[in-house]
């Protein structure tokens, strides 16, 4: 219980009652007990500020008390030793629905103190929030689900290499690859890329926290999901990725217009995977079961649209048109065939006519000395 400490009124009091009579009539009164009368008499009646303790339950100045739900108080301490923790700083996470490789989010922040406290007020935040996320320069990246406990232990921070392996075993260069602390809905904490050897080294994380997922993105690979099973010594970590293709498109309004902003889905994990689209309404869905594919969107301002199933890829995803509150269907455009250089379509008709020719016994094949029928300029017909 905290003490509060007030001063006592500076005045003279009245000589104590019966002082002289008692003494009179005690002759054999020890000396020195009247002398410690005397001293404890002069001390009161000095002019300095006299204190005095009292009990009280208010708390010190700029004190929270741990059960108010209005704050987020903890220490953070040294795991090994108990010392404080000061300069961590603690990251209030919400969930998202369309959680995004690479990109961190969160709803509000604190740094402790020197004793290691963090105070971190509630009652304004607008956003819900699950996990929190302590960073710290010396002791890396941890994170813990809810308020937890009043005092958080952060211990030695690792650099973890991972193996990235495709489905016939072989380690993949250049693979995006990230490290989650919470659910699939919440934000990568560390991300690398991986070498020329398929290995990749997670910075500063905590192998062995509550959660310790780690997701893949790479065109023609599958998120991985693994959890990181790791101690100091141990070889790579390794992640297995299933066989993914990857799954592009473009996302228009009910007019065709490009929809810039709006998330796209092709998963079944709570990672997705999710892609974002680009100015233009194009995207691409990394990471997802070969048998899924895009069909939902969540708009730019939170509207979602469920699609059927496309046959083929690069699909356009056409909302509805948004002005019918009750609209949530979206549909398949059909796709358009385009042509190349000019000329290109004549001369495909051209290349037919003369297949039928043969075929009807017609002239045979006009071009070079060897008979071969003549390239067009056109190469391929590309579709949109």
């Amino acid at each position: 219980m905290p003490l509060v400490v007030e001063p006592v009124s500076r005045h003279r009091p009245e000589p104590l009652a019966g002082t002289m009579l008692a003494c009179a009539r005690t002759p054999r009164m020890n000396v020195s007990f009247l002398r410690t009368i005397a001293v404890a008499a002069a001390l009161i009646g000095s002019g300095s500020a006299q204190e005095r303790i009292r009990h009280t339950d208010e708390l010190f100045p700029g004190g929270v008390a741990a059960d108010d739900a209005a704050w987020l108080v903890t220490r953070v301490v040294d795991d090994l030793t108990g010392a404080p923790i000061a300069g961590a700083e603690i990251f209030l996470v919400g969930e998202h629905k369309t959680p995004l490789a690479g990109e961190f989010w969160f709803s509000r922040k604190g740094s402790s103190d020197a004793d290691g406290f963090v105070r971190i007020p509630l009652a304004d935040l607008p956003e819900r929030w699950d996990i929190q996320v302590l960073r710290h320069p010396q002791h890396g990246v941890a994170s813990r689900s809810g308020r937890g406990d009043e005092v958080w232990r952060i211990g030695r921070p690792f650099d973890v290499p991972v193996l990235v392996r495709d489905w016939q075993g072989r380690p993949v260069a250049g693979a995006r690859i990230g490290f989650c602390g919470g659910c699939g809905h919440t934000p990568d904490l560390v991300n690398a890329t991986t070498g020329p050897d398929g290995i990749a080294m997670l910075r500063g994380i905590d192998p062995h926290n509550d959660f310790a997922d780690v997701y893949v993105q790479h065109p023609g690979l599958g998120l991985g999901y693994r959890s990181v099973d790791w101690f100091p010594g141990d070889p790579p970590a390794i992640v297995d990725c299933a066989w993914s293709p990857a799954k592009a498109g473009k996302v228009v309004d009910h007019k065709g217009r490009p929809i810039a902003g709006a998330f796209v889905d092709a998963g079944d994990v709570h990672r997705g995977p999710w892609a974002k689209t680009a100015a233009d309404g194009t995207f691409v869905v990394l990471g997802a079961p070969a048998e899924t594919s895009p069909s939902h969107v969540v708009t730019p301002v939170g509207r979602e649209i469920w699609f059927p199933s496309p046959a083929t890829y690069p699909v356009t995803l056409q909302l509805p048109d948004l002005a019918d509150p009750e609209a949530y269907q979206g549909t398949i455009a059909a796709r358009r065939r385009s042509w190349g250089p000019a000329g290109c379509r004549r001369a495909s008709k051209a290349s037919r006519r003369r297949r039928v020719e043969r075929r009807r016994g017609g002239p045979a094949r006009s071009g070079g000395t060897n008979g071969a029928r003549p390239r067009s300029r056109c190469r391929s017909a590309v579709r949109s």
